[in-house]
């Protein structure tokens, strides 16, 4: 039995010390999700794909070489049963395609550019939702931290209440009304640990780590006056986010350009050596009898392609300017949303150095009711008013600075940091 203990705690022992340890801060997020968010790489296999499709108006001149060898047998009804091999060497060659080939091209490379600027906005964009887990994390230890030091500040006021009890200058329902306080302040120490083990299972997800990994995050919840620097931006910063809805203009005009240009003919250089199979020729048995050397030149038309190439170029112009459309009202909004977005950054910050001089006002009242409240001038709900009053100020600074990084978050995301 001790060796099965003895076993069974050095299996413990080496479990716990194979578990990766990862201490997160707000500025190594950035390169985590770069390195090793799943949706992020899928981005970036989708553009090499797309890259791969580039350059095929070069690869449209690359002779079509094709080879076919057979043996057959085959009876015709009164006849006997003949046997014969057959094959055709051939090679056909793209002359000239109306310039289809070329905006086909230039058709493949747009849609690589348009992936590119997804991958970009995809990005960021799991950049953003990693900061905000983390701070919303981030900030969720310190309220739990705070609200612990808060049953403390009540434990210390029931002590008190105690003391008025046995000198009787008090009653029951003094130390009643505090522990009733101290269930509820722990009830919310739970939901916050519940709340912080998903963002932190969240995080995990986001910066792509096993989900055995232990994160630490050791970071003050403050927040500091760099972000006046996002004021100072151009627009190239933000112009990633529509560059998407640019390029599929782009598009749509090549495939105008391509309907317009279905009216001229495909026309293809061919050359080819075969020997027929003896069914086709029967009437001349040998095999060298039955060998052809062809080559030539052919133009072909389609002529449905003159009424479609009318149509899809239509609707390709017509699509092309709901797109632009798109981009002009994305854009202003875009930039519109910025604007209101640094306002409220503004806002935010003011509210954090007001919700500081509460603090200190709000211990203050703290401390001469607990002062009163030992002399027996306030009561028990005068003392539990006091104690709320600095919890809640607290809270309320922590919660505007959790409110300030998140939209900080959003507007860095936009700025392409």
């Amino acid at each position: 039995m001790k060796v099965a203990i003895a076993i069974g705690m050095i299996f413990f022992c080496i479990g716990s010390f194979s578990k990766e340890k990862l201490t997160l801060t707000e500025d190594n997020i950035s390169e985590m999700v770069k390195r090793g968010n799943h949706l992020v790489r899928s981005e970036e296999k989708n553009v090499e794909a797309l890259k791969e499709k580039t350059d095929s108006f070069r690869r449209s001149f690359i002779p079509k070489l094709s080879l076919q060898i057979g043996q057959e047998t085959f009876k015709y009804v009164t006849s006997e049963f003949n046997s014969g091999a057959y094959y055709k060497a051939g090679m056909d060659l793209n002359l000239f395609n109306g310039g289809r080939d070329q905006l086909q091209d230039e058709k493949s490379q747009v849609n690589f550019k348009i992936a590119r600027a997804q991958e970009e906005v995809s990005l960021y964009g799991q950049i953003e939702e990693a900061r905000k887990a983390f701070w919303r994390a981030l900030y969720l230890q310190h309220l739990i931290a705070k609200l612990e030091e808060g049953m403390n500040w009540v434990s210390s006021s029931k002590a008190a209440a105690l003391k008025r009890i046995k000198s009787g200058v008090a009653t029951d329902s003094d130390r009643f009304e505090f522990e009733i306080k101290s269930v509820e302040i722990n009830q919310d120490v739970e939901r916050a640990k519940l709340a912080l083990a998903q963002y932190i299972e969240s995080l995990k997800i986001l910066i792509g780590v096993d989900e055995k990994t232990e994160i630490s995050i050791r970071q003050p919840l403050s927040h500091d006056h760099k972000w006046r620097t996002l004021l100072e931006h151009s627009e190239d910063e933000h112009g990633y986010l529509f560059e998407a809805d640019k390029l599929q203009i782009e598009r749509s005009e090549l495939t105008s350009r391509l309907a317009e240009n279905r009216w001229l003919p495909s026309v293809d250089g061919y050359a080819f050596f075969k020997q027929e199979n003896l069914r086709q020729d029967y009437e001349h048995p040998d095999a060298v009898d039955r060998q052809q050397t062809v080559y030539g030149v052919s133009a072909t038309w389609t002529l449905t392609d003159f009424i479609e190439g009318d149509v899809l170029k239509q609707s390709a112009r017509a699509e092309a300017e709901s797109k632009r459309y798109e981009w002009l009202f994305n854009k202003r909004k875009i930039e519109n949303e910025l604007h209101m977005e640094l306002k409220e950054l503004e806002l935010l910050d003011k509210l954090v150095h007001d919700a500081e001089e509460n603090i200190v006002r709000s211990k203050k009242f703290f401390e001469l009711i607990s002062r009163e409240y030992k002399r027996g001038v306030k009561s028990s709900g005068d003392m539990l008013l006091a104690t709320e009053k600095l919890m809640n100020s607290h809270i309320r600074k922590m919660e505007i600075i959790r409110d300030f990084q998140l939209a900080k978050t959003h507007v860095m995301r936009k700025l392409k940091k």
